[in-house]
């Protein structure tokens, strides 16, 4: 595959099994393929992106998928 997306991607892993994870999942990387991941903790090497949840009251902007792009080319992964 092009891309591979992971949700919880360290959840209730043992450190050592998150960097055996970590571990597989650079590889992957490291053939060409995209890697996506959440996780609560990412290694200190890992390009990332983080957000966080806008409050309830706090009025939504949508999103055009030129803008979603252009945010991962500034952060250079796109």
């Amino acid at each position: 595959p092009k891309l591979l997306a992971l949700d919880d991607a360290d959840l209730k892993l043992s450190p050592a099994e998150r960097a055996e994870a970590w571990t597989l999942l650079r590889s992957i990387a490291d053939s060409g393929t995209t890697v996506l991941a959440v996780c609560s903790e990412a290694p200190e090497d890992a390009q990332v992106v983080r957000t966080t949840p806008a409050a309830d009251d706090a009025p939504t902007t949508p999103t055009t998928e030129e803008e979603t792009a252009d945010a991962f080319a500034e952060t250079g992964r796109a």
